[in-house]
């Protein structure tokens, strides 16, 4: 298994990793757009949890920051940017949930996606078009066989970006967390490398 290159281009985005303390223009600049992206709380809606208040934010970057320098590295947490602009959209990432034991012993490689896009940049297509890139991207470097996506229950906009990947719905997770004190009712949706051949009418795989 080898890392992610970065910067990741789309054609209309860029992806990044997260800028260190050593770099402290950029880290306060990271610092401050998550801020305002968890502010909102239109983003937050279906959001059962986010870094609240400006420690908290600062603690989860140097969390982040620190994870891209692991020997071993399963988080990638990453800032998504307009590329003819510069600015930010919002956040994505992939975490590998199968331990690397497991797969030693010949179990399947799988990861978590999710992304945040601010609200500004809603109704654009970058959805769709980041997690298509951010998995042609994944498979082959950090050998995934399937990577699997929480939604919250009743969030088609979600629902349909996924679909557009490929993601399949994989089962129904009511009262899967407690947080902000409700419980949340979730849905679970992967994607396999090698999804299987289409059928023809008939029945038959086609070739």
């Amino acid at each position: 298994m080898s890392a992610l290159t970065f910067p990741l281009l789309t054609p209309r985005l860029r992806v990044r990793e997260f800028a260190a303390a050593s770099h402290p223009r950029l880290f306060a600049a990271d610092i401050a757009a998550l801020e305002a992206l968890y502010a909102d709380p239109r983003v937050t809606a279906r959001l059962p949890f986010w870094p609240r208040g400006h420690t908290a934010t600062v603690n989860h970057v140097r969390r982040v920051v620190a994870a891209q320098q692991a020997r071993s590295r399963r988080v990638y947490e990453l800032v998504v940017e307009v590329r003819r602009t510069g600015a930010f959209a919002g956040v994505c990432g992939l975490v590998l949930t199968t331990p690397e034991a497991a797969v030693k012993r010949g179990h399947a490689r799988t990861a978590e996606l999710g992304y945040v896009l601010a609200r500004r940049h809603w109704g654009y297509g970058y959805a769709q078009e980041l997690v298509q890139h951010l998995l042609n991207a994944a498979w082959a470097p950090l050998g995934l066989h399937s990577v699997q996506a929480m939604v919250a229950q009743d969030h088609p906009a979600s629902v349909a970006v996924l679909q557009s990947a490929g993601f399949v719905w994989e089962a129904g997770l009511p009262r899967f967390t407690r947080i902000r004190g409700r419980w949340w009712d979730c849905e679970l949706y992967s994607v396999a490398s090698a999804p299987p051949a289409p059928r023809s009418p008939r029945g038959g795989r086609l070739r």
